[in-house]
């Protein structure tokens, strides 16, 4: 059953000489981020725990993709790693020349800085199908804020948990 007066809690985490973010949650499994790295928030619904201990144990992935909510963002560097690895395998199964894996290696750049540098890319090369290695991740600011604050304010409530409740028992699920 939904609570009437959640209890809201707020955190200010500032990882090293700049950035911030603002967090509240609420104890019946609502969080709201505000941050140099976006703006998010989720409800949870029914955590099965504490919503405080639900939050520490889970990983970044799964709270990566509940803040970029489905979003994604051309990944450039990804792109050409697959692109490369195509090529490497077209060469071993013998459907590639050695100068044509070479010429079309020399062409790839390092990275695409934008899906139309890869649409030019692919008006030029030689190699078939390759619009379906275009790589796509979770947007940059979800992955930094992933890296750069989560792991500060997951520390934070850890300590508070342990001042709280020394020996709280796992979330369930």
């Amino acid at each position: 059953m939904r609570k009437t007066n959640p209890v809201t809690r707020f955190y200010e985490v500032k990882p090293g000489k700049s950035g911030w973010a603002r967090i509240w949650i609420t104890d019946d499994g609502c969080i709201s981020v505000m941050s140099d790295w976006g703006n998010y928030g989720y409800w949870f619904g029914s955590p099965g725990c504490e919503f405080r201990l639900f939050l520490t144990g889970c990983d970044d992935d799964y709270i990566g993709n509940k803040f970029a909510a489905g979003k994604t963002e051309f990944d450039g560097e990804e792109t050409v790693e697959a692109v490369r690895e195509r090529i490497l395998y077209l060469r071993r199964q013998c459907r590639l020349s050695h100068a044509d894996a070479q010429r079309e290696w020399r062409a790839l750049p390092k990275y695409f800085d934008t899906p139309e540098d890869f649409a030019s890319w692919v008006r030029e090369t030689k190699l078939q199908d390759v619009y379906e290695y275009s790589r796509y991740s979770r947007p940059h600011a979800v992955q930094q804020f992933v890296k750069q604050v989560w792991p500060l304010f997951i520390g934070q409530l850890k300590a508070e948990l342990v001042v709280e409740q020394p020996a709280a028992a796992e979330c369930g699920t």
